[in-house]
């Protein structure tokens, strides 16, 4: 089944933007198939007449580890920036091709808890999520 067929079955018509997570805990070790990978999976969704979007969910360390040091070819996808930290850009290095313009969220805090509800906080700086054609 292809990355296609599965986001237009999970997300119909509906205007969504599906994150990639990158973590290179879950991630193979070999590069270059990650690359491949990546690419596939992005290329069969925006090639086609699909209304959902795609992003990666990712921080500096675990890119680099899972994509290497200055791959950058999908820097045009929105950012989902995995960092502990406040609610603010601060500390943003550009990594990926990405500059602190492209962060869409940032999940700064993990493990919350309230009204027996566990969940991650993050923050939304104000910018367009951009679709990528």
């Amino acid at each position: 089944m292809s990355v296609y067929t599965i986001l237009n079955t999970v997300v119909g018509d509906q205007d969504t933007t599906v994150y990639v997570d990158i973590n290179k805990y879950t991630w193979s070790s070999n590069v270059t198939f990650n690359q491949n990978f990546l690419r596939q999976m992005v290329y069969q969704t925006t090639s086609k007449n699909s209304t959902a979007l795609i992003g990666i969910y990712t921080n500096q360390q675990d890119w680099e580890a899972v994509f290497g040091p200055g791959w950058n070819e999908f820097s045009s996808l929105p950012l989902w920036w995995n960092s502990r930290g406040d609610t603010s850009l601060n500390g943003f290095l550009p990594f990926g091709g990405w500059t602190i313009y492209n962060v869409v969220l940032r999940q700064y805090g993990i493990n919350y808890s309230a009204c027996g509800i566990n969940f991650n906080v993050n923050f939304a700086p104000a910018t367009k999520i951009p679709r990528v054609t």
